[in-house]
């Protein structure tokens, strides 16, 4: 890789890394990863949703697991900690966006 281009990549790298979103999504995805209760939900969610993949494709019935784990799930995504993650993952998400478009418009600017 040209090395203006990469040393324009780690300026960039280190505005993104500078912003007071990705900043807190940091913090976030920290304490959530540090909590086992947290943990725990989530690989129980995780072994659900297998077992519901599995009955639904051995056609067994699984009413009542799917609704087992709606329930979980919902107890999951409602927690402060998971709302707050999630919140800020998504500003994240739209920051790299913003920055992956203006980028794209830059490039079809110099085409044009």
């Amino acid at each position: 890789m040209n090395k203006d281009i990469q040393e324009k990549a780690q300026l960039l790298n280190q505005w993104i890394l500078s912003q007071e979103s990705v900043i807190e999504y940091k913090k976030y995805a920290h304490i959530v990863e540090a909590n086992e209760d947290l943990k725990k939900k989530e690989v129980l969610l995780k072994a659900m949703q297998k077992k519901i993949i599995n009955t639904k494709a051995k056609q067994e019935p699984s009413e009542e697991l799917v609704k087992e784990y709606l329930k979980l799930k919902n107890e999951f995504d409602e927690h402060p900690l998971i709302m707050n993650y999630l919140i800020s993952k998504e500003e994240v998400n739209e920051l790299v966006q913003s920055i992956q478009n203006d980028i794209n418009q830059q490039i079809n600017k110099n085409v044009d």
